[in-house]
């Protein structure tokens, strides 16, 4: 048998124990501590879930707003100059779209253990999905940026060219 199960003969000898040596005190004493923890364990509970929502809510705007900000500017270069498709630009906004859809989808398994947190089921989560995303993001604009940078070149290169034909 399990040490933790009580049978009959374990209560009648727990009850003596507790008749013959007055514990009763002792045993609210412990009580009470246990009661102290599972406050603070819920409190604990509770603020976690709060902090990582407002962080969680914070990754998912910078996520989506940069996400729309950079769509826009592919779409402003793919626009003006079509040639950009084959230098990078393709890739980009295939790596942006990949980003924006795992990011639905981490986003939304973050927010389900947050609700474990809520429910005192779990204690912990680790962001780290999150924050691998938004280095993706940033690292899928720096690549625009490089595409930015070369249009620009190719501009400030070739305009002395439109100045004299003109």
């Amino acid at each position: 048998m399990h040490p933790t199960y009580l049978n009959i003969s374990n209560l009648v000898f727990v009850e003596r124990y507790i008749r013959k040596y007055g514990d009763v005190e002792f045993i609210r004493g412990l009580s009470k501590r246990l009661d102290l923890h599972v406050e603070a364990r819920d409190a604990f509970n509770r603020q976690t879930y709060e902090q990582l929502s407002k962080l969680i809510d914070l990754v998912e705007a910078y996520i989506k707003e940069q996400a729309e900000k950079l769509a826009e500017l592919v779409e402003l270069l793919a626009a003006r100059m079509p040639e950009v498709e084959e230098l990078g630009l393709k890739e980009i906004r295939e790596r942006l779209l990949s980003v924006v859809r795992e990011s639905d989808i981490v986003i939304e398994r973050l927010r389900a253990r947050l609700e474990e947190i809520k429910e005192g089921k779990i204690t912990h989560m680790t962001l780290d999905e999150a924050f691998d995303l938004v280095k993706e993001l940033n690292e899928i604009w720096a690549a625009a940026g490089k595409v930015v940078r070369f249009y620009m070149k190719l501009h400030t290169d070739l305009s002395p060219l439109f100045i004299i034909t003109v």
